[in-house]
Parts: structure tokens; C-alpha cells; sequence
């Protein structure tokens, strides 16, 4: 097949199928993402009775079936359902607003995929822009059907007949060769919408989500699916507190239905590790179902988090439009009987094109087709990262003022204080570490205000965490160098400046979906056992830094110091966890859910939580002392935005 031919069909699929949203009859704003309805092929049954002499029902048998649909009604189509008579509707296998041939002469016409019991009767239905409904008997379907809805909307005049042409029918084999159906449906499967977090510190080169007992490299490594907002192929997913800034997946795998899941992980530096994903559908005490994977340790299999996300839009809507869209992460589908045999290549030119349009760390958007929409997708909420900093005044004079910033941007606050001496006045002093948060663009520009008045303004194509600014040789920003720092001293002084998360110059990004809470506490170690660190954040985001010092003892060891008073400041309270860290290397986590202000947390009895206490605290005095913390100002963990 000539490569002409292979990438007007790879289009011709990818357009038609991306924007093919899988919508039920009625579509309710969702909270939480919907579970398939189709029970699993391999679903238990109940076990017969001595007494039982019929035999089960055989599990019906589904099989491939590549369409071609046309709109020459003169109207604009909103839904239409292909399903078995008598049954449910099911998904829509097209997105509201598709036009007729007169009105859109380049999407008219659609290659659609569906899998549908073999040898049923079906019925088409219809929906209209202006809500008009029609029905047509469509009796059995076989592979090339082609459905043309012509000459006004009485479906008495539309023709279902089969493709003979042999370039049609070979649109419709990649179609089904690529196994994304056009609603969605995969009976005998889970579509499993999943937020992934990589939180190990290491970049992944390859992941793999496999049921248990079967096997891993049956499926697709999900980074071999992964493109950049520009469309470039990603080779690794970074981790998320990567010098770079990482990615949160929002999207779906299909898989068989089981209780438990692993997921495969291989590190570029060459090591691996499977982590067990355990009870995937059991609910928690409030009836969700785990939504999230966070992998945390690339040595401990078990220390994962596995939970229910409700954050709002970020994972639910976000996981909801996946799910809808069937944004499939590993590009990974299952083959039902009748899936024909297409050229490998061309498959995966079309299920690259697919990765393209569903790109990673958030709800995918669709290719713009105008100006506005293009407005509209450049308007989208910046993405801030951290950047650890060295920086060096070797100019021969004093500064007063450094801003860094993108170029357009304001320049914000300075990064140092007034008075800045260069190397040949103070040896000690002339260079400085510092930790930044600013967008994730380019170029940069660093803003100079010397203390004579003097100011200068260097370019840089780029920033990078660890990067070395050389101010040096005078004010002429030519004689200035950008270059990464490679002395591990100081290189441990950005990692711990970015752990402990508190910017230079006091700036942080708005949150645009959360608002900052006051939380001073009260906390008592009655453990028995000493606590080396404690960390109180909002579950499934980074811990951020202990609240307490190392050798924290409980009650009966010191009962002067057991119990501290702490003022720290959160972006959400209402899932929250304490995570602690004892002495002798135990970790236990809290999940406490909403925290109050001048609340009281009491680990006692022992290290398990469960016999741990959240409550008012109602005394006076205690309650002094914390609004004391609060007036001050000063956080206990140094993050204070």
C-alpha cells in the first residue's frame, strides 16, 4: 500500500475517532469517572445447586466490525447509536455536531469501528442537531457495511449495502486493525481510567499495567505512547519533582477484570520493579473506588499509594474526559474475531497519531481548527516549576538587585538583598544558591541593578535547575556565562533548598483551584516510642518537609517536650495524612481527612493510627499559644506563600 494512501487513512481515522466522544443517550456532568457496564468475560458465576440440570449460558461470542457511515441528510447529526434490537442504545459512535457532505465536504464521511454480538439484528438511531429522532432496521452486520443517511432524514431513503472498493475497505481494516472503537465499548473488559504519578525520583523508560497472572510484556509500554505538547516522542516520564518539572497521566488502560493488578517499572539507569496494585475494585468506607497510583520508592514495592483522588477538575473531570474520549495511555486494545491483518507500520503510524492528540499531564484537547480555538488553547493555565540556582557577582561592583524572570513577564521580586559584594570584596559572600519557582518557558532574562545605579539585562535562551550564572568581568552581560554547576557541594545545597520549598524571593504561583488554609496544631508524641519526623499534607501531593526535629520523644520519656505547638499553611484541608517517622526507621500514615485549625493530634498508644486521635482542642491556653504562631507568621515547615 503506497504511503500516500497510509497516512490519508491514519488522518482520515484519527480525526474521525478524536473527536468521537463515546457519549451515552444523556451524559450527566460527571463527579467521578463511570465504570464500564458490560460484565466481564471472565466474571465469576454462581455456583449451581445439586438441583440445577440446566446448563449455564454460553457467553456470547462478539466480533470486529469496520463501518462506513455518511451524513447526506442536509442536516447536522448529533448522535447516532448502532445496537441490538430490543437492547440498550450504548455509546454514540459519532461527537454532536457532525455536518452534512454540503456543509463539510472533508468529514462527511466516516470509517467507524464497533464490536457487536455475532449474528445479532441491530437498529440505528438516529439524533438531530434540532432533536428530531429516527430509527432504521439494519438486520445483521457484517464487516464493510456501509450505512448512507441520504436524501433528507427519512431513513426509508438511506442505503446499508457492502463496500466492494477495495481502498475502502482498506480504510476500514486500519480502522479495526488499531482497536479503538468509535463508543468506546470492549465487552469482556475494564476501561480503567487511572491519575499516574511518578513520585521515585527516577525517570521511567518503561511501564506496564498487567492483571495478576498474566503477563507483562503482552502489553504496550505506555512510553512508547508519549508526546510533548509539541508532538515531539518523550523517552522517559520524569519523575514528578523532576529539575524539569514531571507529568501527571489523567487517561485509561483496557484490561481483563480481576481484583488485583501490577504495574512493571523499569529506571534508565537500568533497574526495575513491579509494584502490586491490590483490590482495584473494592470501595472504600465511602463507596469510591481507587482512581490514583503514585509510585513513591524504586526499592520498596509496597510503598505506593493506591486511593480514591477526589480533587475537582484534577483527577475527576480530567479522568471522566479520558474515559469519555478513551484516551488509552499504552494505545494497548483487545482483538475480537473478524479483526483483519493490516501492515504492523501503519498501525502504529495511526496509533502514534492517537498518542499525539491525547497528550500527557491533563485533559487532551483537539486539534484547533480556527483561530479562536487557538486563542483559547494558548490560554491555558501555566505550567510553574522549581529552579535551584547558583549565582555569582564577579562584575568588580556591588548589587543591589537581580530579578530573574521569563522574558514579557514581570519581573517580580529580587532574589537577593541590597548590598551584594563582589568576589574581590567578600570571598565568603559573592556567590549565593537560591531556589526559584517561574514558568516553564523560555527564554529568560536576568534584570541587574548595581549600587551606582547601573542596570543590565542578559538573555537566556533557557533555564535549567542546577544551572551556574557567572556575573563576571563588569557589566557587559557578553563576558557573562550560563553553565551547568557540577560541584557537589553545592549541588547538595539546591536539592535541600528545593526540598525545604521556601523560594528566595518569597514568590510562589496563585492557586488557581484551591484556597490556602491557616492550620496551626497541636501535637503530642504518646507513642512510646521516639519520632524523627512528621509530615501533615494533602494526600497524593508531595509531603513537603517535617514539622518536627529529629529525636522527638513521647511523653514518658520527656514530659516536658512530648507535646508541640506548630503553624503550617496548605492549599486544602480536607485529605489531609500525617506521615511519621520513627526513630528506629518504622513509617506509619495517618489519613485524618479534614484538619481544623487549633485542632489537637494525639498519636498515642502505640504506632497504629487507628488508636490515634484528631479532635478540638479546647484549652485556652494551647489555643493562645497557636494563635501566637499564626501572628507571627513563621511556618513551622518554611512554606509560607
Amino acid at each position: 500500500m503506497k504511503k500516500l494512501l497510509a497516512i490519508m487513512l491514519t488522518l482520515v481515522m484519527v480525526l474521525g475517532l478524536a473527536a468521537c466522544g463515546g457519549q451515552k443517550e444523556t451524559t450527566p456532568a460527571p463527579t467521578e469517572p463511570p465504570k464500564t457496564t458490560e460484565a466481564p468475560t471472565a466474571a465469576p458465576t454462581e455456583a449451581p445447586t445439586e438441583a440445577t440440570t440446566e446448563p449455564a449460558p454460553a457467553e456470547p461470542t462478539y466480533t470486529s466490525l469496520g463501518l462506513n457511515i455518511k451524513n447526506k441528510t442536509g442536516a447536522v447529526i448529533n448522535e447516532v447509536y448502532i445496537y441490538e434490537k430490543g437492547g440498550e442504545a450504548g455509546g454514540s459512535v459519532v461527537a454532536p455536531g457532525w455536518k452534512d457532505k454540503d456543509a463539510d465536504k472533508e468529514n462527511y464521511e466516516k470509517n467507524i469501528y464497533i464490536v457487536r454480538k455475532a449474528d445479532a439484528e441491530f437498529e440505528l438511531k438516529v439524533v438531530f442537531e434540532d432533536g428530531k429522532e429516527v430509527k432504521k432496521d439494519l438486520g445483521k452486520l457484517a464487516m464493510y457495511t456501509k450505512i448512507s443517511m441520504k436524501d433528507g432524514v427519512d431513513p426509508a431513503a438511506w442505503e446499508v449495502e457492502i463496500e466492494d472498493k477495495a481502498e475502502d475497505q482498506a480504510a476500514m481494516d486500519l480502522v479495526v486493525a488499531v482497536g479503538r472503537t468509535a463508543d468506546n465499548f470492549y465487552p469482556g473488559y475494564e476501561l480503567i481510567p487511572v491519575e499516574f504519578k511518578n513520585k521515585t525520583g527516577k525517570n521511567i523508560v518503561d511501564v506496564r499495567f498487567f492483571e495478576d497472572g498474566g503477563d507483562k510484556d503482552a502489553y504496550s509500554n505506555m512510553i512508547d505512547y508519549l508526546y510533548n505538547e509539541a508532538g515531539e516522542k518523550m523517552v522517559s516520564l520524569m519523575p514528578g519533582k523532576a529539575k524539569e518539572g514531571g507529568i501527571y497521566l489523567f487517561k485509561c488502560f483496557i484490561r481483563p477484570h480481576t481484583d488485583n493488578y501490577n504495574m512493571y517499572v523499569k529506571f534508565d539507569d537500568g533497574t526495575d520493579i513491579t509494584y502490586p496494585i491490590e483490590d482495584w475494585f473494592k470501595p472504600d468506607g465511602d463507596g469510591h473506588l481507587p482512581n490514583e497510583i503514585s509510585l513513591k520508592n524504586v526499592e520498596d514495592k509496597y510503598d505506593i499509594k493506591v486511593q480514591y483522588d477526589d480533587g475537582d477538575p484534577e483527577p475527576l473531570q480530567y479522568l471522566a474526559e479520558s474515559l469519555e474520549k478513551g484516551l488509552i495511555v499504552d494505545q494497548w486494545y483487545p482483538v475480537y474475531d473478524g479483526a483483519p491483518t493490516v501492515d504492523a507500520a501503519l498501525v502504529e503510524e495511526a496509533r502514534a497519531e492517537l498518542a499525539k492528540i491525547a497528550v500527557p499531564g491533563g485533559e487532551a484537547e483537539e486539534p484547533a481548527e480556527t483561530e479562536e480555538s487557538t486563542e483559547e488553547a494558548d490560554s491555558e493555565v501555566d505550567t510553574y516549576i522549581g529552579y535551584g540556582l547558583n549565582i555569582k557577582n564577579k562584575t568588580g561592583k556591588t548589587i543591589d538587585e537581580v530579578y530573574i524572570y521569563p522574558a514579557g513577564d514581570d519581573k517580580g521580586a529580587s532574589v537577593i538583598e541590597a548590598g551584594w559584594k563582589d568576589k574581590d570584596e567578600d570571598k565568603d559572600n559573592y556567590e549565593k544558591s537560591i531556589y526559584i519557582i517561574r514558568k516553564d518557558t523560555a527564554p529568560f532574562e536576568v534584570y541587574v541593578v548595581f549600587a551606582d545605579g547601573e542596570t543590565a539585562t542578559w538573555k537566556l535562551d533557557e533555564l535549567k535547575f542546577y544551572d551556574k550564572l557567572s556575573m563576571k568581568k563588569g557589566t557587559d552581560v557578553n563576558e557573562w556565562e550560563q553553565e551547568p554547576e557540577d560541584d557537589a557541594e553545592i549541588l547538595a545545597e539546591l536539592d535541600k533548598l528545593e526540598e525545604a520549598g521556601v523560594t528566595s524571593d518569597g514568590w510562589y504561583p496563585e492557586t488557581a483551584d484551591a484556597e490556602l488554609h491557616d492550620l496551626a496544631l497541636n501535637i503530642k508524641n504518646k507513642t512510646g516510642k521516639t519520632i524523627n519526623e512528621v509530615y501533615i499534607y494533602v494526600g497524593g501531593e508531595d509531603e513537603g518537609k517535617s514539622v518536627v526535629e529529629a529525636g522527638w520523644k513521647d511523653k514518658d520519656a520527656d514530659k516536658a517536650n512530648y507535646e508541640k505547638y506548630i503553624y503550617i499553611i496548605r492549599p486544602d484541608k480536607t485529605n489531609m495524612e500525617v506521615k511519621v517517622v520513627f526513630e528506629d526507621g518504622e513509617e506509619v500514615i495517618w489519613q485524618v481527612g479534614t484538619l481544623y485549625n487549633f485542632e489537637k493530634l494525639s498519636m498515642k498508644d502505640g504506632t497504629d493510627p487507628a488508636a490515634w486521635e484528631a479532635e478540638e482542642n479546647d484549652d485556652a491556653e494551647d489555643i493562645a499559644k497557636m494563635q501566637a504562631l499564626i501572628d507571627k507568621g513563621e511556618t513551622t515547615d518554611g512554606w509560607n506563600p
